[in-house]
């Protein structure tokens, strides 16, 4: 560039501007610093969409199991009880899918039981009924006449369907939390007194019954009728399942801050398959004993509730051919020395 100077009118000389750069290098500076702007504009935009997409990729994996719980929770209100959901995605959602799962599958259980339960109770309740019924009908049609043997049959049907409902509503109030308990001080020996009838009656079946306690356990802190009954119904079990010539083992010792009680036979034994549901209601090992000398199927489901009443433990071991031992275990008392 050149600029002429003047002074007084008249030009005394000429100003020269020029770059020690050639032009070339100028010009790749403007291209580079265009280059970088217009590398920058695109790595924004692709950051950008990515960032979307990686949005919408989290938004799916968080919506996507609440949307297949919600699908889920509305199939089991409906009754479908089998819908399960498969864990998936982070942690917390598996852990979701896999309390809901446990929950579906506990709420089939329980429907299970629930239609199990009316089923036997309705089956139950026919056959006493159906005697009552039919003898009443006869006499009311004029083909019987009441004689000691009738009245001593409509007695027992009445006696038994009494039993039932009472056996019934005890396991409820068992299981629901409310049963009541008189717990107090027992006397070992006393308990072991109320078992007396069973002796005599394993005697005359030729059973021998043992009966071992600890030395020095002499009291036990519980509710002497509901405890009894537990024994009652455990011995029972063990007497109609031990062959003649067999042995019955009642066992009372201390268990850390326990008493724990066990009832041991040499009988015929308990399956695999039948375990895990001995304590259930109505339950029968073999279904092809009436329920006259069967009983009504109660006295292990009464002793498991009134055990856990007492806030102990119940559980049974056995195996074919080679005997069975129902345990239970009760809390030991505060005031007593275990």
């Amino acid at each position: 560039l050149a600029y002429p100077l003047f002074s007084g009118g008249n030009q005394i000389g000429t100003l020269y501007v020029s770059s020690p750069l050639q032009a070339g290098i100028v010009s790749l500076e403007n291209d580079f610093l265009a280059n970088i702007n217009k590398n920058i504009s695109i790595s924004i935009i692709i950051v950008a969409f990515l960032a979307f997409l990686l949005g919408l990729f989290l938004s799916r994996s968080i919506t996507r199991p609440m949307a297949d719980l919600s699908s889920a929770i509305h199939e089991v209100a409906r009754g479908n009880l089998g819908t399960r959901l498969e864990p998936r995605g982070e942690r917390e959602f598996v852990s979701l899918a896999t309390d809901f799962n446990t929950m579906a599958r506990q709420l089939m259980e329980h429907e299970e039981s629930r239609v199990r339960l009316i089923s036997n109770i309705a089956h139950e309740l026919r056959t006493p009924l159906s005697i009552i019924r039919g003898q009443l009908e006869a006499i009311q049609g004029g083909k019987l006449e009441i004689n000691e043997e009738i009245s001593s049959t409509l007695v027992d049907e009445t006696i038994r369907l009494t039993r039932l409902v009472s056996d019934l509503e005890t396991i409820g109030l068992a299981e629901s939390g409310v049963l009541k308990l008189n717990k107090t001080v027992i006397k070992i020996n006393d308990l072991v007194e109320r078992l007396l009838p069973l002796r005599l009656t394993m005697e005359e079946d030729n059973i021998k019954f043992q009966v071992q306690i600890e030395d020095g356990l002499q009291e036990v802190k519980a509710d002497f009728n509901r405890l009894t009954q537990v024994l009652i119904n455990l011995l029972t079990n063990a007497m109609h399942h031990t062959p003649s010539g067999g042995e019955v083992i009642l066992t009372i010792k201390r268990q850390e801050n326990r008493i724990a009680f066990s009832i041991a036979d040499n009988g015929s034994g308990i399956s695999d398959k039948d375990l895990p549901n001995i304590f259930e209601r109505f339950y029968r090992i073999d279904e092809s004993r009436n329920r006259k000398s069967g009983g009504t199927g109660l006295g292990l489901a009464i002793a498991r509730s009134y055990v856990e009443a007492h806030k102990g433990q119940i559980w049974v071991e056995s195996s074919v051919g080679q005997g069975t031992t129902f345990y239970f275990t009760l809390p030991c008392a505060a005031e007593l020395l275990c």
